[in-house]
């Protein structure tokens, strides 16, 4: 749902028969997680309250975070885990709307400024603006990050783990929990990998086994994505970490290493099924077939 389906919740409640109704019939072409999702959306004033306070919140003013927190602690306390879940969902749109928001606003000039050549954490010992504006963030779901010496405002999960995880499903604090881990552990810099070979591997493999056991899950569809874009990178890999090497179109030795892993721990996984073919097609040097099994896998869906 985007943001502007919480301004249409109210309406949807008062006119809830007539809308149902057509509501039904749209529900065959949906997925069963999402139709419950909508459903409770419009049949729960919890959820239309809570959505239509979130809309009102200022997505620049990252203090908002911790608002909207507060706000779903007061509306979901005691409340069913589905319906808990369902709440959160709105949260989790919040979260990104003010992701994308401060960093549109961020003042990048000003606080490249105040970090000292040591990098981000000798600059936080030594600059008290720095330091105080960095404390602000993280009391609201963010911290300082910096990539190639320029600073930007990267998602402190522990703050959703901190106000949100005693509410929640075990299936539901299971996912946010490996995303966390995961935001912590990062992915890549520049353009380059910075996880190694087999922790790749193992992204591909969690998540296509999260998927395959909860094909309910209220986010299933977003525990897919993550499926389908490490899968892309598994088997496309990125500008600066190619998987063939630049001038002589050898396999790099990261994917190679990732390749092998995969095809020995989990040979029948999905994952499996389509990196076999591929990694046979490379090493024989073959890139024709290869590249057809990239566009045959982009038909497919199977990656982006």
């Amino acid at each position: 749902m985007k943001d502007s389906f919480y301004i249409l919740l109210t309406a949807l409640l008062i006119f809830g028969s007539c809308q149902q109704k057509s509501k039904n019939t749209e529900q065959g072409t949906q997925a069963p997680a999402q139709v419950r999702q909508e459903e409770q959306s419009i049949l729960h004033p919890l959820l239309a309250e809570y959505g239509q306070f979130l809309t009102r919140l200022d997505s620049g003013k990252v203090e908002n975070m911790s608002v909207a927190a507060e706000k779903y602690k007061e509306l979901f306390k005691g409340q069913n885990t589905s319906l808990a879940d369902s709440g959160y969902v709105l949260f989790e749109k919040f979260y990104n709307r003010v992701d994308n928001t401060i960093n549109e606003n961020y003042n990048e000039e000003k606080y490249d400024s105040l970090v000292i050549h040591q990098g981000l954490s000798k600059s936080l010992q030594k600059s008290k603006e720095l330091r105080t504006y960095d404390r602000h963030l993280n009391k609201n779901g963010f911290k300082l990050a910096m990539t190639e010496g320029i600073t930007y405002l990267k998602q402190d999960r522990n703050f959703v783990k901190k106000h949100f995880y005693t509410f929640l499903s075990p299936v539901l604090k299971v996912y946010l929990s490996k995303l966390n881990k995961e935001n912590i552990e990062g992915f890549a810099d520049d353009a380059s990998l910075t996880i190694a070979p087999r922790q790749l591997a193992d992204r591909v493999i969690w998540w296509e086994d999260f998927v395959k056991a909860n094909p309910e899950f209220i986010l299933v569809e977003e525990a897919k994505e993550n499926v389908q874009d490490y899968l892309t990178t598994l088997l496309v890999g990125m500008d600066n970490t190619p998987v063939l090497e630049h001038g002589d179109n050898r396999l790099n030795s990261y994917y190679a290493e990732a390749y092998h892993y995969l095809l020995k721990e989990r040979p029948n996984s999905k994952a499996a099924k389509a990196v076999k073919p591929y990694f046979q097609a490379l090493q024989n040097a073959d890139t024709l077939r290869a590249n057809v099994l990239l566009k045959q896998y982009q038909e497919l869906g199977i990656i982006d």
